[in-house]
């Protein structure tokens, strides 16, 4: 069986870029997304009503930037975002893929191995362990049946 592939973004392996600090840039109508970090942040500050994090998680530089500013949106019932965060993150995840050939092309290298995203550090990522790599597993066999086709 093949060697499982972290795609935590400090851990340079070559698929680092799979992470959602470095996946992008993503359009969606007029805004230009450089990361999914970003445009997934934005979306929470939008749903906490927070436009002034908005402004900040657009102009942001990184998606590390971003990570930090999030955790200052007001407003925000992490509760109800919660149950909505890991279909926002799959539709950030869908479009980067979509409008980003080299990522998609990265994904598919990934073939069939077990996807991980786990912080070399030791430090607990939440549900976002279990559930990033999920996503981009999932995403990586749609792009595979695709191409099957």
């Amino acid at each position: 069986m093949s060697e499982p592939i972290n795609i935590y973004s400090t851990d340079r392996n070559g698929f680092e870029k799979l992470s959602n600090m470095f996946n992008g840039p993503i359009q969606l109508g007029s805004k230009t997304f450089p990361t999914v970090e970003h445009m997934y942040q934005y979306h929470k500050a939008k749903f906490a009503c927070d436009t002034e994090s908005m402004d900040k998680i657009l102009n942001a530089e990184t998606g590390w930037d971003v990570w930090k500013l999030a955790k200052k949106i007001k407003g925000l019932e992490s509760t109800l975002w919660d149950g909505v965060a890991y279909e926002a993150l799959k539709f950030c995840m869908e479009l980067a893929f979509n409008q980003n050939p080299k990522q998609k092309k990265l994904l598919l290298k990934t073939e069939d191995r077990l996807l991980l995203h786990k912080s070399p550090k030791g430090y607990s990522l939440g549900r976002w362990e279990q559930d990033f790599p999920e996503i981009l597993m999932n995403i990586r066999e749609r792009l595979q049946q695709e191409l099957d086709k």
